[in-house]
């Protein structure tokens, strides 16, 4: 008889992020958590979601009850559609957008 182990399956995408993560920890670049912070930092996400956290997030999103999952995929798809700045909305908006999805779907999720 043959033993088997069960293999644990790793998505594509954390094998790739795991590389890149060795990686440029090895060339003194940082983690990829220190490179997300700096990003975000530079995009302007972190003073959008300050600005969002003493706003109600719903009604940035312009909803008056907490939404499901999927209603607010969709209603964030048709903002971005909208707010998006290659779209040709505002930046600012968009931030704004971006900081109250990430909130409610967090709140959401830890339901």
């Amino acid at each position: 008889m043959s033993k088997t182990k069960d293999k644990v399956k790793v998505k594509p995408f954390d094998r790739l992020m795991a590389r890149y993560k060795r990686y440029d920890e090895s060339q003194g670049r940082g983690s990829v958590d220190q490179w997300r912070k700096a990003f975000n930092t530079r995009m302007g996400y972190n003073e959008a979601q300050g600005i969002v956290k003493d706003q109600d997030p719903l009604a940035v999103l312009g909803l008056d009850s907490e939404p499901t999952e999927v209603e607010l995929r969709a209603l964030y798809g048709r903002l971005m559609l909208v707010h998006h700045p290659d779209r040709g909305g505002d930046a600012v908006k968009c931030k704004l957008i971006i900081a109250a999805y990430t909130i409610v779907l967090k709140r959401i999720k830890g339901k």
